[in-house]
């Protein structure tokens, strides 16, 4: 367990202190997102944040790399390749973040990201069969891979619409990541999600309501390709438990939000691309519920996902069990997505100013100018 401590305080030390550091920094240039009628946040919030997260999850893999090398015997490609597609997309999310990158631009960039993966030995080798076993992929192995890491790195990316909302989102699926790796004696897995969750844990801590920086698409993009490695990575050679699944459950909350919209795009023959202000944390807020009651709202679900997701990997050799799991989780999202249909109505400016004036002084909606 030293290893855990270690790789998990140095990345929370590092993105703790660094944060402030960067946010200084960007208020010195004017590298600053100002509100507009899209957005929530109605003051310039400096954002790059995701530098600070990048930095502190890389130097703890770094110590644990060096300090305990027999946790990837055999994974020193994947190691590299993670450093040099995380690197990359850092880059391209930092360049959007000063300068507003068009979409398609990032989408490519993100397609590049998952063939760097490919090339260094990342692929969804099989998909867990609920009903036992395992399913080949075959021939489909490389396509999957490429949207599964698109898809994850978009998941997160629009979910960063409140202060503390994405990172907190984050930080949960990669502390399930973590616990799962733990319980399944996955090590690899468990200390680079550990390190993960530190680096996030200690840039949320300025980034919570009322945020002072926000992470960014080098944040959210970054996030999310881990997020995405994590779920490849622990996907070979494995228990069919882990493989894809998985973590696709532990990401519940961003993929149904990104299915939504995604449905709700196409149904308005709208580009997918397109940013609006219908998600769910929009929802949430258009029904009074405040900044911070709806972030804490949307971190019980992400609670809830996560759960499911322990547990689908915990009984994974009952068959009977997993089909409660995916039942119980069908029918949440079912529910939610009703109850949300219902929520979504206007909100009257005389029983919600306290909330108004609150949201005020803060954030939110960044990343949704480029869905």
């Amino acid at each position: 367990m030293i290893a855990f401590i270690i790789v998990f305080v140095a990345g929370l030390g590092i993105s703790f202190f660094l944060t402030p550091y960067i946010k200084d920094r960007l208020i010195e240039r004017g590298f600053l997102d100002k509100p507009d009628a899209r957005k929530v946040h109605t003051r310039a919030i400096p954002r790059l944040g995701g530098v600070a997260i990048y930095i502190g999850f890389f130097v703890s893999l770094i110590i644990a790399y060096f300090g305990y090398p027999r946790f990837f015997e055999e994974r020193e490609m994947n190691i590299l390749g993670l450093l040099v597609a995380s690197t990359f997309i850092v880059i391209v999310g930092a360049v959007d973040d000063i300068y507003n990158i068009r979409p398609w631009i990032k989408l490519a960039a993100q397609i590049a990201s998952a063939i760097i993966l490919i090339i260094f030995g990342f692929n969804i080798e099989a998909i867990s069969n609920p009903f036992g076993g395992a399913i080949e992929l075959g021939a489909l192995n490389y396509p999957l891979t490429v949207l599964w890491v698109i898809g994850v790195i978009n998941a997160i990316n629009l979910v960063d619409g409140l202060d503390g909302l994405a990172s907190g989102v984050s930080l949960i699926v990669a502390m399930t990541i973590f616990l799962i790796g733990l319980y399944l004696d996955k090590s690899y897995v468990a200390l680079l999600s550990f390190g993960l969750t530190g680096s996030i844990l200690g840039f949320l801590r300025h980034n919570f309501y009322p945020a002072k920086i926000f992470m960014g698409d080098s944040g959210s993009m970054f996030i999310g390709l881990v997020l995405a490695a994590l779920g490849l990575i622990s996907s070979q050679k494995s228990a069919v438990s882990f493989a894809i699944l998985v973590p696709f459950i532990a990401l519940g909350y961003p993929v149904l939000d990104t299915a939504l919209a995604i449905v709700r795009r196409a149904k308005a023959k709208r580009n997918i691309f397109t940013a609006d202000r219908e998600h769910i944390h929009h929802v949430l807020l258009s029904y009074g519920y405040s900044h911070q009651k709806t972030v804490i709202v949307l971190y019980v679900i992400c609670l809830f996902f996560a759960s499911m997701a322990f547990l689908f990997a915990a009984f994974n050799k009952s068959n009977k069990f997993i089909m409660g799991v995916l039942f119980f989780v069908g029918m949440f999202a079912f529910v939610f997505v009703r109850f949300l249909s219902y929520a979504k109505v206007p909100v009257d400016d005389d029983e919600n100013t306290d909330d108004k004036k609150a949201d005020s002084t803060s954030t939110a909606s960044r990343n949704d100018k480029d869905d």
